[in-house]
């Protein structure tokens, strides 16, 4: 309960300090290269691929836990300076 409590102020904080920025619906074009449909159809590519051969969801699924522990290691990074944990590679 108090659990539950201290991540609602968080959300509702985290909700009014980004409220003040400006909605963002789709990517910058560079030139003639409109990244948003070249990163949707990539993916797109991807997931069509891994339908036709399996081991590439097991191969995706590995590289979304890597990143995703790759960038959480930058966040303590970031929020903990020289006291965060240093993964050896």
């Amino acid at each position: 309960m108090i659990f539950s409590s201290i991540l609602t102020v968080i959300v509702a904080a985290l909700n009014a300090i980004f409220s003040y920025f400006p909605q963002v619906t789709t990517l910058p074009t560079f030139g003639s290269v409109n990244l948003d449909s070249v990163f949707t159809t990539g993916v797109q590519y991807f997931n069509y691929l891994s339908t036709v051969f399996p081991p590439l969801t097991t191969i995706k699924n590995a590289a979304i836990i890597y990143i995703t522990f790759k960038a959480s290691m930058m966040f303590l990074k970031l929020v903990l300076g020289h006291r965060a944990p240093v993964a050896r590679e």
